[in-house]
């Protein structure tokens, strides 16, 4: 059993099939006495070697309600590290029926396992990063639930060179993009 302080893989992985983080989400954080929300933002003035490109970002999205609106709410969470792989190859409406199916075979309900917003799957690539020194989403996608623009969906990774925000029509799938379930 490896066990890091967020990140646990354990012995049944195998039946999981990927390993999960434990995350507290805030909504804000003090800086030098002031009170700054945990948004896009934030997150790129605050961790910027962590991103790919962050003017590429900037100018891509800066005009999109979730650039400064979407903040996490305060919870905790468990999340899978990777997109599972019975989501991957698979456009977001053929993800659904993977969602219902993911519920089903471990007996939770369906509300209770949600798709990510964009800023709650940064946030927790930055959290994890932070404590553990680990990058998850390193090798699958993550295509999430916020919109980017009128139609597509905004998805992201931790590549090699840092963290990758980007978007893709509904009705697109690739062998690595997936959602990665939250509970």
């Amino acid at each position: 059993r490896r066990q890091n302080l967020m990140v646990v893989r354990t012995a049944d992985e195998q039946a999981m099939g990927h390993g999960y983080a434990l995350i507290p989400r805030v909504p804000r954080f003090f800086k030098g006495g002031q009170s700054v929300p945990m948004n896009l933002v934030s997150m790129l003035r605050m961790y910027p070697q962590l991103f790919e490109n962050v003017a590429h970002i900037i100018s891509k999205y800066r005009a999109e309600p979730f650039f400064t609106r979407e903040i996490p709410e305060i919870d905790w969470a468990i999340v899978a590290v990777e997109a599972i792989p019975e989501s991957r190859g698979r456009n977001y409406m053929e993800q659904k029926t993977v969602i219902k199916q993911y519920a089903a075979k471990y007996k939770a309900n369906e509300r209770r396992i949600q798709r990510r917003r964009l800023i709650d799957a940064l946030y927790d690539c930055i959290v994890v990063n932070a404590v553990t020194k680990e990058n998850v989403l390193g090798s699958t996608v993550d295509l999430t639930e916020t919109k980017a623009g009128r139609t597509n969906l905004a998805c992201l990774n931790f590549g090699e060179k840092g963290i990758r925000i980007n978007d893709v029509g509904r009705q697109t799938g690739h062998q690595q993009m997936g959602f990665c379930p939250s509970w």
